[in-house]
């Protein structure tokens, strides 16, 4: 998360290139890693990653869909 927290502070000159859909892929899977040990450290910003990877599995699902599907699962896994 520390590196996560880091690279989007870089983000702006990353814009439009595959490097951001990746952050926000990983910077889920991590979060959503520790949920249960710190609840507080992830579920929002997991939901607004989602709604970026959403955006773009819309427009480009060969590329993207499958990164939106892996962290729906990892959250439905871990809400149960």
């Amino acid at each position: 998360m520390e590196n996560a927290a880091q690279a989007e502070v870089f983000l702006d000159s990353a814009l439009g290139t595959i490097n951001e859909p990746v952050l926000y892929l990983y910077d889920s899977l991590v979060r959503l890693s520790v949920t249960n040990l710190a609840p507080e450290l992830g579920l929002l910003k997991v939901e607004i990653n989602q709604v970026k990877l959403r955006k773009w599995a819309e427009s480009a699902p060969m590329n993207f869909q499958h990164k939106y599907d892996l962290v729906e699962a990892r959250v439905n896994a871990s809400c149960q």
